[in-house]
This record gives C-alpha cells, sequence and structure tokens, in this order.
C-alpha cells in the first residue's frame, strides 16, 4: 500500500514531506507502523510523521517505544503537546 493512502505517513524527510511508509492510529497518543519502516525513518531517536488526508495538519514527533522484529511492528509514541487534527 503506497504511504499516501495511510492515515499516518511516517516520513523520511519532514522537511519535504517525504514518506517512507505508512502507519495507523491506534489512539490519541500511539501510532503502528512496520519496524523497517521505522529503521529507515529515524533520526536521532526521533520519527517524523504527518497526516496524509489532513495537508494543513504540521509535521509531528514521535519515538518508538516498542518493537516486535519477528512480526516486523513497532508502536510510536506521540510526543506531548502536539496537535492531532
Amino acid at each position: 500500500m503506497k504511504a499516501d493512502y495511510t492515515i499516518v505517513r511516517i516520513l523520511i524527510d519532514p522537511e519535504r514531506r517525504i514518506p517512507e511508509g505508512g502507519g495507523v492510529l491506534v489512539d490519541s497518543g500511539h501510532i503502528l507502523t512496520c519496524a523497517h519502516v521505522v529503521d529507515e525513518a529515524v533520526t536521532d531517536e526521533q520519527v517524523w510523521f504527518d497526516f496524509s488526508h489532513f495537508p494543513e495538519c504540521p509535521v509531528l514527533q514521535g519515538r518508538e517505544i516498542h518493537r516486535n522484529e519477528k512480526a516486523d511492528l513497532a508502536v510510536l509514541e506521540i510526543l506531548p503537546g502536539q496537535k492531532l487534527p
């Protein structure tokens, strides 16, 4: 599935909003994505993301809090103080 069709886009280049992959918003503070996507997108332990259907929403930050290598899954925590669309 193309990252532009997902609710959350995990960004490899936050300034130009270039996605590495997609994710799913689990609740107001967590995103589920693929571990291999996080491996490519993480910068200084931060992961940048946006919401593809809300272009006016700023790029937001998160951090990885859980990983299951076998299942290729990672859970991101949305950093406090950021507004979701």
